[in-house]
């Protein structure tokens, strides 16, 4: 794919993902999937995070920015549990929780985290507006890095159910340029977590994220490593959830 058609399928797709995300489309499911109902989704991720050691033993300026926040009750979970744990430390400089979002949600009542700053933020996760090396945790469930994949997955053609190379290739710049962008606000060290299981009609995980991204990609420890990234996985069942870390 040269570069002018490369620029057409990035800024046609791209275009769509603003229009879909407003009107419904073959985004209408990915309402449902990011808000259905699950209370202990945030403190279950904070559970896996420690048990993995993912999370800091020190957190003191420790920064968690979730891209696609939706309403921020996953958020809000998550930072009441972080709330507690700050309560047991001396800290300097407080946590902070960032829900944020292209769209405009209504306010979350935070009166209740007193030990952590959350802050709201919307904003574009292709164009982040936080400092370099910034953020020591990024959660994107169902954001910025799925609309890409699933306008890959719409869209590509297949033989013998694999991407055509050309669109593989067309794939790789378009992941490329999200990833160097959530690259740039990690810290050193700092992991991108990546949620999005496909559910079926009966409410049950049909797809992991593990399974959804090697069906996309086939051999993804190559794919990530190409684009500068090491691809681990932790949790198991619908909790599962792919790891990246700047290379």
């Amino acid at each position: 794919m040269g570069d002018k058609e490369q620029t057409l399928f990035h800024n046609t797709f791209m275009g769509t993902v603003s229009d879909l995300y407003n009107t419904g489309g073959f985004l209408e499911r990915w309402g449902n999937m990011v808000e259905e109902a699950d209370p202990y989704y945030g403190p279950r991720l904070y559970s896996i995070l420690e048990r993995e050691k993912i999370l800091p033993e020190d957190l003191n300026g420790f920064v968690f920015f979730s891209v696609s926040s939706n309403s921020g009750s996953r958020e809000l979970g998550f930072a009441r549990i972080l709330n507690s744990s700050a309560e047991n430390h001396q800290l300097g400089i407080a946590p902070m929780i960032i829900a944020g979002d292209i769209a405009k949600v209504p306010t979350i009542d935070t009166h209740e985290l007193t030990n952590i700053h959350f802050k709201q933020l919307q904003a574009d996760a292709r164009d982040i507006p936080l400092k370099d090396s910034s953020v020591d945790i990024l959660f994107d469930r169902m954001g910025a890095f799925w609309y890409e994949l699933e306008g890959i997955n719409d869209g590509a053609t297949r033989l013998n159910g694999e991407i055509l190379d050309w669109e593989l290739e067309g794939a790789f710049n378009t992941i490329s340029a999200v990833l160097d962008e959530y690259g740039r606000v990690l810290k050193k060290g700092g992991k991108l977590l990546i949620d999005f299981p496909e559910r079926d009609k009966n409410d049950t995980v049909a797809t992991s994220t593990g399974q959804y991204i090697e069906e996309t990609f086939g051999d993804t420890v190559a794919f990530f490593s190409r684009c500068g990234w090491k691809l681990d996985f932790i949790g198991e069942g619908e909790d599962r959830l792919g790891v990246l870390t700047k290379q």
